[in-house]
């Protein structure tokens, strides 16, 4: 039987068939190896670029702090921490759409870098935020990367916590840095002023209560004086000054007043001294008017007058002798006492009343004491000369 023959029969046909089959799917396993070849390829490739952007990746976040790699680099925005975050999700979303077992080592390569770049990027954010709580404190930008202001004042309306939550910061167990150091001083400042500003609040309130007070206004005026911040030394002196001001003005009354009591009192000694002199010289008492009382002589005027006594001799005649006369011996006088110095009577018309006599100046004695305080008093004295009165209960 030709080939031909038995290719037509029954046996024939299922033996062609088979054979097409065999052929079918071996096709088939060869094309669908081929596709998972190359598709295993292309998984390859996709997470070797994974891994080679991933490692790009750390050297932009490394760019986020300075050349030392101590500091945050200056001027950094929180956008450009924001950007490498967003990069570093995004590849790690598309490797996760992979089989991590049967591209094991892939896998771990990437993971390891991704860690890294996470660990790193994670590490920049909190030195950004500690930075951002640190210039949060002041007026203006403290800490800016390795840079310090100088001009380092605290805000006015800072609250403890803040300051709190920073020192907090600064006591983990974690290495010291560069950084955290510089923080640290910044942080030490802060809690300084705000120490000086609660403690010349304090001292304030304690002035304001009690406003007669010298040493209180001027030890709260003292510790306002230490107020970097002009906007709280200004609330705090507007409210001290004032109280300092009515202190100085009593004081100034009061010196006022003490100088005229001087001026009075040497004015009285002046013409007290004046008084005694003319005394002293007339040896008559002389009124005073500032007083209203007489000041006696203190010594007794020198007078005097010399007796003289003629002792003559007379002749009784011509040849007759003269008997010496020899004089007694005097006999002593009893002295007699000096006559006391008359009390003068008070001057007609002295400039003004002396002390507990009053002008009335022309009014009722009584409806004059009743209007000025001395209704209580029984009566009193008055001069006719001048109409004065000298009132007595």
């Amino acid at each position: 039987m030709t080939t031909k023959n038995f290719l037509q029969t029954t046996k024939g046909k299922s033996i062609v068939g088979g054979v097409v089959v065999l052929a079918l799917v071996g096709g088939a396993i060869a094309i669908k190896a081929q596709t998972d070849y190359a598709q295993t390829e292309k998984v390859k490739t996709t997470l070797k670029q994974e891994i080679k952007e991933t490692k790009t990746l750390f050297s932009k976040a490394r760019a986020l702090l300075d050349e030392k790699q101590e500091f945050l680099k200056k001027d950094l925005k929180k956008e450009e921490i924001d950007k490498v975050k967003e990069e570093l999700q995004k590849n790690e979303k598309e490797v996760k759409s992979f089989d991590d077992q049967k591209y094991k080592e892939l896998f771990s390569e990437f993971s390891s870098t991704d860690k890294e770049v996470s660990i790193f990027v994670e590490n920049v954010e909190k030195m950004f935020q500690t930075q951002t709580e640190v210039n949060d404190l002041f007026t203006v930008k403290v800490l800016n990367g390795s840079e310090v202001g100088k001009e380092i004042i605290l805000k006015k309306d800072v609250k403890n916590e803040s300051i709190v939550s920073l020192e907090k910061q600064l006591l983990t167990k974690e290495k010291d840095t560069a950084f955290k150091a510089k923080v640290r001083d910044v942080v030490i400042q802060a809690r300084v002023q705000f120490t000086d500003i609660e403690n010349a609040r304090k001292a304030t309130v304690e002035s304001e209560k009690d406003k007669g007070n010298r040493e209180k206004n001027k030890k709260a005026l003292e510790l306002v004086a230490k107020i970097k911040n002009t906007d709280v030394k200004k609330e705090l002196e507007g409210k001290l000054n004032p109280i300092k001001a009515e202190l100085d003005k009593k004081d100034k009354e009061a010196e006022e007043k003490r100088k005229e009591e001087e001026k009075k009192g040497a004015e009285v000694a002046q013409n007290e001294q004046q008084a005694q002199e003319q005394a002293n010289q007339s040896g008559q008492p002389v009124y005073n008017e500032n007083t209203g009382e007489y000041v006696q002589p203190t010594a007794q005027a020198n007078s005097g007058g010399g007796a003289s006594t003629n002792n003559s001799g007379g002749s009784q005649g011509g040849g007759q002798a003269q008997s010496p006369s020899t004089s007694a011996p005097s006999q002593p006088q009893p002295q007699q006492p000096a006559a006391p110095a008359p009390q003068p009577s008070k001057p007609q018309t002295p400039n003004k009343p002396p002390a507990g006599w009053y002008d009335t100046n022309g009014q009722d004695p009584w409806e004059w004491m009743d209007a000025n305080g001395f209704e209580d008093y029984s009566g009193f004295n008055q001069d006719p000369a001048t109409g004065w009165i000298n009132p007595y209960k």
